[in-house]
């Protein structure tokens, strides 16, 4: 099952109002489903920044279970906004879990939903991948035509929210 919904926005009689609960569409059934699980491009920030006496601050974050998959692969950010080591290693978490975002993305291939649109999000249900309810973007979509079966199907790319 699939809905799709705008963020944040409704349209009634031709008026967005914002913040509106959002109203969904139902696409089903999905003809083809794939998923495929990322490895973080880096599992350990580390963040400098600079305290109010010009001393070199920094903090750090690192996703244990990626370092013993595939080896330490390090970013390096200097924030000199920063000026303390906490907020530093704040930050570098806060990269850290944005960047786990990207590791899950997919394709859905289901009958055309011409309310769909670029950069929609929308909520999978899927029993075969355990995901319910899980948001997505999306990222790009395609439709195609089978002259032979004669069935218009719509491919949708789904990435992190």
């Amino acid at each position: 099952m699939l809905n799709a919904y705008p963020l944040n926005a409704v349209v009634l009689n031709g008026v967005v109002e914002e913040g509106a609960p959002p109203p969904t569409a139902t696409i089903q059934p999905a003809a083809d489903v794939r998923w495929e699980t990322l490895a973080l491009e880096v599992n350990t920030i580390a963040v400098f920044g600079e305290a109010i006496d010009g001393s070199l601050v920094s903090g750090t974050a690192t996703d244990g279970a990626e370092v013993q998959k595939m080896g330490y692969r390090l970013d390096i950010v200097r924030e000199p906004a920063i000026p303390t080591a906490e907020l530093c290693a704040a930050a570098a978490q806060a990269m850290l879990d944005r960047s786990r975002l990207n590791t899950l993305e997919g394709t859905l291939t289901a009958l055309p939903n011409p309310a769909l649109e670029l950069m929609d999000v929308i909520e999978v249900t899927d029993r075969w991948t355990n995901l319910k309810g899980a948001r997505f973007r999306v990222g790009q979509m395609t439709t195609t035509y089978d002259s032979d079966g004669g069935t218009i199907s719509q491919v949708v790319f789904l990435c992190a929210v």
